[in-house]
């Protein structure tokens, strides 16, 4: 009565195999329902909503596939990838290997697709008709096709689905998601070069937020560049995906980096363990010699020695030090944030230029009008009038002198934006903005 038929059914057969005992009660099912169900209702809901007002018909021309961005033709590819695993699934009885990977496609098509792509659905129809008809396609082909998937499984939520995406716009479709043949695969859909990029780039979209954060520089401050270090085998893929990471981490340029970038300083710390055994008594003289190489003459050892033995002298002497006898110490330089994974690295160039800074104001802009809109109770549609005061006034001069304040209002759906005297901070339409080091303002949302 409280979660219906759908979170039952999907609790026993995702979660563990059908003949393992398990705790069934209020708590595993609001988990189901927050964490699978309410995810595919909000994409669909997401969907729907813009559909509706853009007036987007699912019979339209829809664009090529491999005329599409990137990210369109990744979720096919995964969507295929899915396609095939659950009909294996099905076809073997494989029941967890199917639902694992319906739960994983649905967490990519949300948490990254949709949020990706959201700006293409919010700017208007006639900023680019064939990016916005390209989005429009991709996801109403991968909702539909999800519902085919789950009708085996949830067949109440598959059923509304279908309902809403295609019998609500074309009266001649099946009357019924459980009246179609089970999913196939388009050709077109299947691109595993784009698939491998795209984990490459979300793996340093995760490195390049961990470094935002030992920064200290929020998502909203755009930043200049990142240096990204990847495997000779993903470099080439780099390419298709380098737009979405600069996107995503809100970067100007993203670049492959090469030894000569010199972001970081490497030295090497003796590993006393491995040192003792080896040179006996001359140990602590073989590791302080380690320690006291400069940076400089660091990368030339490394570099010199691939095989990970580095020559070093001691006295007169030279002495072979395997690679288990030390370890490489990276320090980022000033100005550079640098978090690495394995073989993949991320550096992000931290100096704010007055350019930036402005940038990063206004992204804030953005974000408070936009709280401001739903606290008023405005529509996703409705067009607004903006009204800002700044402290100082100076401010606002250098944001609309960049044209920062015409991209905030074409983001917000204002259609009026207007620098008037300092707002009553006391007022209840009034809301306080504060922009960092740069100042403060004021902001006033009204109905256009």
């Amino acid at each position: 009565e409280v979660h219906g038929a759908d979170a039952l059914r999907w609790l026993m057969f995702a979660d563990g195999n059908p003949w393992v005992s398990r705790r069934v009660g209020t708590q595993q099912l609001d988990d189901v329902v927050r964490r699978f169900l309410l995810t595919i209702w909000n994409t669909h809901l997401f969907f729907t909503t813009y559909a509706r007002i853009d007036g987007f018909d699912p019979a339209s021309p829809a664009p090529a596939v491999a005329d599409r961005p990137v990210t369109d033709r990744w979720i096919l590819a995964e969507l295929a990838a899915t396609i095939d695993v659950v009909d294996h699934g099905l076809d073997t009885y494989d029941v967890s290997s199917a639902t694992r990977r319906i739960e994983r496609f649905v967490d990519d098509l949300s948490n990254w697709y949709v949020r990706r792509s959201r700006r293409r659905f919010w700017r208007g129809v006639d900023e680019d008709p064939a990016d916005k008809a390209a989005a429009y396609h991709t996801l109403h082909t991968a909702l539909t096709t999800l519902a085919g998937l789950l009708a085996p499984f949830t067949p109440f939520i598959a059923e509304r689905l279908w309902q809403d995406l295609v019998v609500a716009v074309d009266p001649s479709a099946p009357d019924s998601i459980h009246l179609t043949d089970f999913p196939v695969a388009d050709a077109s859909w299947y691109d595993d070069a784009i698939v491998g990029a795209m984990a490459t780039g979300r793996r340093l979209v995760e490195l390049g937020r961990q470094a935002r954060t030992d920064s200290g520089h929020r998502v909203r401050q755009p930043l200049a560049r990142a240096l990204v270090s990847v495997p000779a085998r993903d470099v080439a893929g780099l390419a298709l995906v380098a737009d979405e990471i600069a996107e995503e981490l809100n970067i100007h340029a993203v670049d492959l980096a090469d030894a000569g970038d010199g972001v970081v300083d490497r030295t090497l710390r003796p590993n006393f363990r491995a040192l003792g055994p080896a040179f006996g008594p001359d140990a602590p003289k073989v590791a302080a010699a380690l320690s006291g190489l400069g940076t400089q003459e660091t990368e030339r050892l490394l570099a010199d020695t691939p095989s990970g033995d580095v020559v070093i002298e001691v006295e007169g002497r030279s002495l072979t030090l395997t690679s288990d006898m030390y370890e490489v110490v990276e320090q980022p330089r000033t100005g550079w944030s640098v978090v690495s994974d394995g073989t993949h690295a991320v550096a992000l160039d931290t100096t704010l230029t007055p350019e930036l800074e402005l940038e990063g104001a206004a992204r804030e802009l953005v974000r408070a009008i936009n709280e401001q809109r739903k606290a008023i109770g405005l529509d996703l549609s409705d067009r607004v009038r903006l009204e800002l005061s700044f402290d100082p006034q100076r401010l606002g001069e250098d944001l609309a002198a960049a044209s920062l304040l015409e991209l905030v209002g074409r983001e917000v759906l204002a259609d009026v934006v207007e620098q008037v005297e300092p707002l009553d901070e006391d007022h209840e339409a009034v809301a306080e903005v504060a922009l960092g080091e740069l100042g403060s303002a004021r902001i006033r949302v009204t109905r256009a």
